[in-house]
């Protein structure tokens, strides 16, 4: 007689993953080979300075989207609101909703109390969080959603797990150092035996929404509109045009000397003609160029003094992050960086990281750099996203899935301590 049971530990399909994002989330189900991203916010109106709440009430932005094509949708006017800030669960409430959301128009999951009975859970969190943000999540998970089990690590691990995966001849098997530079900040993980060594975790505080506020700043007496409050037109912005100088001092002195540096944009008329955000094409209305803010913005990964803040770069949080771990080690993290987040996306970035640090490091004790980026989907724009990834190869490891997860009885029984039964 068989002994399958149609629940997560036996049917894939049954087991969810959740990269969540301060920006957004991607999520899947184990057995699938796409995944979907969800914006991790709602929005309000804005009227003048202030937000209106008789409107209507907070939306999501996928409710309004044409065709899910983000680029069609009015953001003019609208303020987000996000349950993570700097990386750390600070509204429960609306991360609650937003996984309802997603559970609803995703997956066809009305909540009940046995909707997610036979339902694992998988999902990612910032190092270093602290015990109540993840005392948040499981409440979520076990006392609302009612999961049979659950799973939490960092992104680093996901992304070290597929990495490891894909280049099997290339990347040693036993250390790597993962660098996460996304939404709220920057973080670099030394990986030990698929384990993180949290004593060399670094944090650089430059992250996608910094740079875009930065955009945004610098824009305030380009055109009429107040780009101040459009946060999403200048995170496009940035995403479309911004690249990593490879030599910074050079580029900036060329583009005094030459308009090849120089490119247009045309702000959409949403209320009369939503057309596309991006266009190369010449207007007086609305029109904003960009010359040498296209590569002084992402200038901040490596030289956050720029504004003011004062810490070193991304490469310098590498070098400082190496040095906390064991002599024996440090040749290994350097020949065996993993890259993943949104701003590694930027044109160059990768160059620019592997010159940095050649530049800067000991060559007498050092062999070589190596690093390791997020690649291109064949005939595709989009990047593979080895986050993700990397939870559907875990997530497909019956036998290390099993041990390793966390059960709704065993959180009944024993409380919030059996979150540290791994500590990953």
């Amino acid at each position: 007689m068989s002994n399958y049971t149609n629940t997560w530990r036996d049917n894939p399909a049954k087991i969810l993953l959740f990269d969540n994002g301060a920006y957004e989330i991607k999520h899947a189900s184990a057995n699938s080979k796409k995944y979907s991203k969800f914006q991790n916010a709602k929005f309000f109106e804005r009227t003048n300075n202030s937000i209106s709440l008789n409107s209507s009430a907070p939306f999501f932005i996928q409710d309004i989207k044409k065709d899910f094509n983000i680029e069609n949708i009015s953001t003019i006017g609208r303020n987000f609101l996000r349950p993570l800030s700097r990386g750390l669960l600070n509204d429960i409430d609306l991360q609650l909703d937003i996984w309802e959301k997603i559970f609803q128009q995703n997956y066809n999951m009305e909540i009940n109390d046995g909707t997610f009975k036979e339902n694992m859970l998988i999902f990612t969190h910032t190092p270093m969080a602290p015990d109540e943000v993840i005392e948040g999540f499981f409440e979520i998970i076990f006392e609302y959603f009612n999961f049979d089990a659950v799973f939490k690590s960092i992104p680093h691990v996901f992304a070290s797990f597929y990495q490891k995966k894909k280049y099997p001849d290339k990347i040693n098997k036993t250390v790597q150092l993962v660098v996460d530079s996304g939404f709220s900040s920057t973080t670099i993980v030394p990986i030990f035996d698929d384990f993180p060594i949290y004593n060399a975790i670094k944090r650089v505080e430059i992250g996608g929404k910094l740079l875009s506020n930065y955009l945004k700043d610098c824009l305030v007496n380009t055109i009429d509109l107040d780009l101040r409050k459009e946060f999403y037109l200048t995170n496009l912005l940035k995403e479309e045009s911004c690249f990593l100088s490879k030599d910074f001092l050079l580029d900036m002195k060329m583009s005094k000397m030459t308009n090849d540096y120089k490119k247009n944009f045309i702000l959409p008329e949403y209320r009369n003609k939503p057309e596309s955000f991006f266009k190369n094409m010449q207007s007086e209305k609305y029109m904003i160029s960009l010359n040498n803010l296209r590569f002084v913005v992402p200038e901040l990964i490596f030289n956050p003094n720029i504004i003011g803040i004062e810490e070193g770069g991304l490469h310098e949080g590498i070098i400082q992050s190496i040095n906390e771990c064991h002599s024996d080690y440090k040749n290994l993290l350097y020949e065996n960086i993993i890259t993943t987040g949104g701003n590694t996306k930027f044109l160059n970035f990768n160059e620019r990281l592997f010159n940095e640090l050649n530049c800067t490091i000991d060559h007498d004790f050092i062999r070589n750099v190596k690093i390791f980026p997020q690649e291109k989907i064949k005939n595709s724009n989009e990047y593979i996203e080895p986050v993700i990834e990397g939870m559907k190869l875990f997530a497909r490891n019956s036998t290390l899935i099993q041990d390793l997860a966390i059960t709704k009885k065993e959180y009944d029984d024993i409380g919030f301590n059996i979150v540290w039964k791994t500590c990953y």
